[in-house]
This record gives C-alpha cells, sequence and structure tokens, in this order.
C-alpha cells in the first residue's frame, strides 16, 4: 500500500506512480486531507496496463482501492485523482474513487484511457450486515457531510460494465454538500452487461 495523510505540517504531500504494468490486488493507493490544507494530488501513469481488484474478506474495503478522501473534521480539499492508461481494469469489487467525510469539498477523479472494464463486485455484497454498502467494481465519488462531492470525468475509446460494474456519485442522506457531476467521453462505444445479482445494482 501507499499512504499519504496530509497534516497541517505537511502541505505539499501527494503521490505519483509511473510504470508500466500496473496491478493492485488487495492493496490500496491513498491520500487523505486531515485538515485545513488541501490534499495532495495522487497522480498514476501506467504505460501499459492498470489492474486493481482482489478480495479481502477482513478489511474495507474488501477489495483494492485507489482513493483520495477527506476525513471527517477536515475543511481542506480533497487531492485530485489522474488515471492515465491505454488497459484500465476494475474488478472484484475495487475502485477509483473520492470521497468527502468531512466539511472540505472531494478532489476531481480524471481517467484518460484507451479501453476501460468495470467487471463485477465483492462477493461479501452476499452478506447481510454490507447490503447497504456500494461494493460494486466503480470509479465513483462520494460525499457524507458538509463538503460536496468531486466530480468525475472519464475519457476512452470503449467503456465496457459488466455485472454491476459502474461510473457513479454518491450523496449521504444526512450530507448537505452537493453531490459531484459526471461526464463520460467514449469515442467508440460503451456496453453494458447485467447487475450485480447480489443486490440487482
Amino acid at each position: 500500500s501507499l499512504w499519504n495523510p496530509n497534516f497541517n505540517l505537511n502541505p505539499e504531500g501527494g503521490i505519483r506512480l509511473q510504470a508500466g504494468n500496473i496491478t493492485l490486488n488487495n492493496s490500496q493507493i491513498a491520500t487523505m486531507t486531515l485538515g485545513s490544507i488541501s490534499g495532495g494530488n495522487l497522480e498514476i501513469d501506467a504505460a501499459k496496463s492498470l489492474e486493481i481488484g482482489g478480495v479481502n474478506p477482513s478489511v474495507f474495503p474488501f477489495s483494492s482501492w485507489i482513493v483520495s478522501q477527506v476525513a471527517q473534521g477536515a475543511t481542506g480539499k480533497g487531492g485530485d485523482i489522474q488515471i492515465t492508461t491505454p488497459n484500465l481494469t476494475i474488478q472484484d469489487g475495487g475502485a477509483i474513487e473520492t470521497m468527502s467525510l468531512g466539511n472540505g469539498n472531494a478532489g476531481e477523479l480524471n481517467i484518460e484511457a484507451n479501453s476501460l472494464l468495470l467487471n463485477g463486485y465483492s462477493p461479501l455484497s452476499s452478506q447481510p450486515s454490507l447490503k447497504q454498502q456500494n461494493l460494486n467494481s466503480r470509479i465513483a465519488s462520494t460525499n457524507t457531510s458538509k463538503g460536496s462531492g468531486g466530480n468525475i470525468n472519464v475519457s476512452s475509446r470503449e467503456i465496457t460494465f459488466r455485472d454491476g460494474g459502474q461510473i457513479a456519485t454518491s450523496v449521504a442522506p444526512q450530507a448537505t454538500g452537493n453531490g459531484g457531476n459526471v461526464t463520460v467521453n467514449a469515442t467508440n462505444s460503451v456496453t453494458a452487461i447485467d447487475l450485480n445479482p447480489l443486490n440487482d445494482s
């Protein structure tokens, strides 16, 4: 895992990762805004492919995760996420996500890929205690408090949603911040095949 918490005394924190093939299996890359200073950005450039997946039954989010998060009580803006790769696969309930649990706004999420596959869900979706959580493979932004959600911008030649894979923003019932906007530009095709049979989403 790569984790970079952004305290007020560390205002320049951020993560930049470059490689040919990048695979996250039961792992995470995360930045977090903990105070009043804006969080660091997270940039990933995979020259050949980026694959996100694996199942971890004991630790949330139960799969691999690339996330920029504003912590509860924090007022700084969350860092932006930039993903650039020819081939992006998200499966097993894995996610690329910005989140605001506090007063600061979530960062923007920008993805550029030639081929994008959002495939399936975590098998833990079947557990009654987890049915209200989104465990589908996803590109997402979520806000739960005063901070607004982040905008999502996805550009790809072809996008495939399979078995519940999704691009989405969500706003918790108790949140007062606005949800983010979603912009998807697919130059060739968008294909959607089946839902998550465990929760019909």
